[in-house]
């Protein structure tokens, strides 16, 4: 049984492998997560102070963790060694 630090070590080290075998996946989710950044941020900054923004502000950070949530679905879709089903 592997302890705690080597299974993160061995992780590390496949996520690397991945990585440099194919990075397509990592740079594409750097650049969406960029644009995503950038569009959130330009929507925040017009809006109020005031508590009449609450909602609008919840509406933004849940579509920026769904859209973060699909982007792993994706990636775990992409790196499995078998088909994925996502039923």
């Amino acid at each position: 049984m592997l302890s705690f630090s080597e299974q993160v070590s061995l992780c590390t080290r496949r996520g690397f492998q991945r990585l440099k075998r194919d990075g397509t996946i990592t740079i594409t989710g750097v650049v969406i997560n960029s644009c995503l950044a950038l569009v959130i941020s330009s929507v925040f900054y017009n809006l109020d102070s005031t508590t009449n923004s609450f909602y609008s502000r919840g509406v933004l950070i849940f579509l920026s963790l769904l859209l973060n949530a699909f982007a792993s679905a994706m990636e775990v879709c992409h790196h499995s060694p078998s088909p994925v089903r996502l039923n």
